[in-house]
Order: C-alpha cells, then sequence, then structure tokens
C-alpha cells in the first residue's frame, strides 16, 4: 500500500488513482489467512462491503478515492481483480493490464508503463 500511495503521490499531477474495493480476499469466515491487518467476514450485503471499504478509506487518509464494487461482483468480473490487480486506463481504453495478484501484481511495472505512457 505505502509503494502504490507513493507512485499515486509521485504522479498525481498527470494521473487520477482510484481503488475499487471488491469482495473481501481474506475473510475469517473463509480463506483466512492469520496474519491479515483487519478481521472481515464475507459481506453478506452492500453495507457490509461499505463498512469494510472505510477499514481501507481510513488507510489511504482520502488520498485516492474508493468507489466499491457491487455484491454481484461486476467490476471485479469484468477485470479479473481478484484478488487485486492494477490498470491503467486512458482515454476510456486499458493501456495497461498488470498481473494478477498478489503473485504476479507488480507495481514496479505499472509506474514504468504509466511513465512511457505519459512521455508519449
Amino acid at each position: 500500500m505505502k509503494k502504490f500511495l507513493k507512485i499515486a503521490s509521485s504522479y498525481q499531477e498527470d494521473a487520477d488513482f482510484i481503488f475499487i474495493y471488491i469482495r473481501e480476499a481474506h475473510p475469517v469466515d473463509g480463506w483466512y489467512i492469520g496474519f491479515a491487518p483487519f478481521s472481515i467476514s464475507n459481506h453478506q450485503n452492500l453495507a457490509e462491503r461499505f463498512e469494510a471499504a472505510e477499514l481501507l478509506k481510513n488507510v489511504i487518509k482520502d488520498f485516492v478515492p474508493i468507489f466499491v464494487d457491487n455484491m454481484k461482483d461486476e467490476a471485479a468480473l469484468a477485470y479479473g481483480a481478484v484478488p487485486e490487480r492494477l490498470y491503467i486506463v486512458r482515454n476510456g481504453s486499458v493501456v495497461f493490464e498488470g498481473g494478477g495478484g498478489p503473485l504476479f501484481y507488480s507495481l514496479e511495472k505499472m509506474e514504468k508503463s504509466l511513465a512511457n505512457i505519459l512521455r508519449s
């Protein structure tokens, strides 16, 4: 998170950054890893998903706007974003699609691509 926010800060004059909070990757009543910073259950309704997104908002301090996926997980499914993924969208088109996180998630590749895109 710190690295992402640092990149967002560095490019904030040239690009807009957003988070889309999707379903919880490691819910305590599901595939819990035991050392997650928050204990969050699977969301049963949109209100619970918004409550969980508030925890993220407290971490990033309104630096990056947070949007919340609906309970049909349409954003997560459309972008293959489970549990996380980086995209760069320019003029309505995807110009960078990062690998699925956490194993193939590379902030360095995203930042390099962003720098190249902004130079063009």
